[in-house]
């Protein structure tokens, strides 16, 4: 279920392009999905499970999820990244499910969306990440009009979701 809503998100992410400017903007990213798979050896096969064929960018798929996970690591350690990465995961699939969907239409989204939307993000330490995030917003930056998204983009879930749940 929640490998579907990541499909989802990016699929109506990127639906709001054409298709030829979606598959340019992707071609940024692919020597840098091949690397990542390459650098992740058979664990590449996790990231792929939740890019298949069917989305409509898979290279930033990959680099995506791959980004996620690196950051599970520097946030969580080493030890217990794979926990942290899962629960992310899951709370976005939360916030989703159980908040988004059925207040589709509601003020209480555009409350919420207003009072949750800048909650939660972490601003990634490591060089090699930040260039991993400037590369996934120079894309994305080129696939919407008028975007302007900026780092950090990476969100803590859980805490995105908590903030969502209290708001009345």
């Amino acid at each position: 279920m929640i490998r579907c809503i990541f499909i989802f998100s990016l699929i109506i992410f990127s639906s709001a392009s054409s298709a030829g400017k979606r598959e340019s903007a992707d071609l940024m990213l692919k020597s840098l999905a091949a690397k990542t798979c390459e650098k992740l050896g058979t664990d590449c096969e996790i990231i792929k499970r939740r890019c298949p064929q069917m989305v409509p960018m898979p290279n930033t798929c990959i680099v995506m999820e791959y980004f996620d996970l690196e950051v599970a690591k520097e946030r969580c350690g080493v030890d217990t990244y794979m926990t942290c990465y899962q629960d992310n995961i899951r709370f976005k699939g939360k916030a989703l499910h159980e908040f988004t969907l059925p207040n589709q239409g509601k003020p209480i989204l555009k409350r919420a969306f207003k009072e949750c939307g800048s909650v939660g993000y972490y601003e990634v330490k490591s060089s090699q990440l930040k260039n991993i995030e400037w590369a996934i917003i120079g894309v994305m930056n080129s696939v919407m009009e008028q975007a302007e998204l900026y780092p950090p983009t990476y969100q803590d879930s859980k805490v995105y979701f908590d903030c969502l749940s209290a708001v009345k």
